[in-house]
């Protein structure tokens, strides 16, 4: 399984986050996707830092999450 790497960004454009279906309004991260892959970020630290995820990786990691329910 590749490697979720930390390698945090700041990206030149606004990105359109979304936050998940299954938030309890305060305790989530949102998501986006940008060119370098899926940006993630704690929904309660709007300008804090930005982490870079590689699409494939975060791919298997969402799926592997999902096969874990």
């Amino acid at each position: 399984m590749p490697s979720l790497g930390d390698h945090m960004s700041q990206p030149n454009t606004t990105p359109a986050w979304r936050t998940s279906s299954y938030s309890d309004g305060g305790g989530c991260v949102e998501t986006a996707l940008d060119i370098p892959g899926v940006l993630v970020r704690d929904s309660k630290v709007g300008l804090g830092p930005i982490h870079t995820y590689d699409r494939r990786a975060w791919m298997i990691f969402t799926e592997a999450i999902k096969l874990s329910r």
